[in-house]
């Protein structure tokens, strides 16, 4: 995926359990995060979006969730690519870590033409 710094980015998602099964995320705790190094630990994240903040739960029932991070947000990020990792708690107790979304992040070129 690519943006441009300074845009806003909407994440459209989808949780399933290990069996390939769409979970029920209705009531799950959700932590977006968006990292510079892929194996960076969670605590180290750029941004951190969760439910009400950035995350909203779509349609618990069928897993969806978007995530935005907003136009100032990426308007700050000093790095040219980042990775998009969520971590899902279910109320069953469940955790459920995401695989990884890498965002290639374009320069904001502005031309002022006199």
């Amino acid at each position: 995926m690519k943006a441009v710094k300074g845009s806003s980015i909407k994440i459209e998602s989808v949780v399933y359990l290990h069996d390939q099964v769409i979970a029920n995320i209705s009531g799950a705790d959700i932590t977006v995060m968006v990292k510079k190094n892929v194996n960076d630990p969670d605590s180290a994240a750029l941004i951190t979006k969760t439910v009400g903040s950035g995350v909203t739960i779509v349609d618990g029932g069928n897993g969806r969730f978007d995530t935005v991070i907003t136009a100032a947000e990426t308007n700050t990020l000093s790095v040219s690519k980042v990775h998009i990792e969520a971590l899902v708690n279910l109320t069953t107790g469940e955790y459920i870590r995401s695989g990884i979304e890498n965002i290639e992040l374009e320069p904001n070129l502005i031309k002022v033409l006199n």
